[in-house]
């Protein structure tokens, strides 16, 4: 399987990334590293590309369908870091998970 993981650098992301990753998978990860850490993936292993990037960022997210072709989606991307700052976390909450959702759409996963 070719599995696109977003907030795949946070808790639940990156250990459903290195289970893909043992069991043979191929997992392209994006996250913002807002919140997750890039030490939470495994070092240099041949089957994972990790993309620094935001789920609201269309042009970005249709970019990475179209070039990673997953056969999967895994989308844990999710925003709660600050009370005082709702829209941002808005944006990515509800912004990003259309993005996500429509280009899975198209990509025909």
């Amino acid at each position: 399987m070719r599995i696109l993981i977003t907030g795949g650098a946070g808790c639940l992301g990156s250990n459903l990334a290195e289970r893909y990753l043992e069991a043979g998978h191929e997992v392209l990860v994006l996250d913002n590293f807002a919140t997750g850490h890039r030490g939470s993936l495994p070092e240099a292993h041949p089957g994972l590309a990790v993309v620094e990037g935001r789920v609201q960022d269309r042009v970005l997210v249709d970019r990475l369908f179209a070039e990673f072709r997953p056969s999967h989606v895994i989308h844990s991307a999710a925003a709660y870091k600050d009370p005082d700052d709702w829209l941002e976390d808005t944006r990515t909450n509800i912004e990003g998970t259309i993005h996500v959702v429509e280009a899975a759409k198209v990509a025909g996963v």
